[in-house]
């Protein structure tokens, strides 16, 4: 199967909360990410074409205030095997030109 991705993700190996910028909670923990998107693993069934803005720190432990922010939107949800859990797929909605700039250079 071909890879359709404009971006390629990798894997994140830390624990990387994604906030919801509008509320400030959680939205879910970071599985993998691209400039392009990402997956987060959430508590609560996220309806599909739902929007967040959110932001999060690309290296774990920093808290310089340089956190990325962007518009995200949901594509899928899948429920995973553990209770409680489900996979959701996103894509960039909206994204500032040095945030995706920094995206870029920490996923190449």
């Amino acid at each position: 199967m071909q890879e359709q991705r404009q971006f390629p993700r990798i894997p994140v190996s830390t624990d990387v909360p994604v906030t919801d910028i509008n509320s400030g909670r959680v939205l879910g923990r970071m599985v993998n990410l691209s400039a392009g998107g990402m997956m987060l693993f959430v508590d609560n069934r996220v309806a599909i074409h739902s929007v967040f803005q959110v932001s999060f720190y690309l290296s774990e432990g920093d808290k310089s205030g340089n956190a990325v922010k962007m518009g995200i939107e949901s594509l899928w949800c899948a429920a995973s095997d553990k209770p409680n859990g489900y996979w959701v797929g996103c894509h960039v909605i909206d994204m500032s030109d040095e945030d995706r700039q920094r995206l870029v250079e920490y996923t190449s």
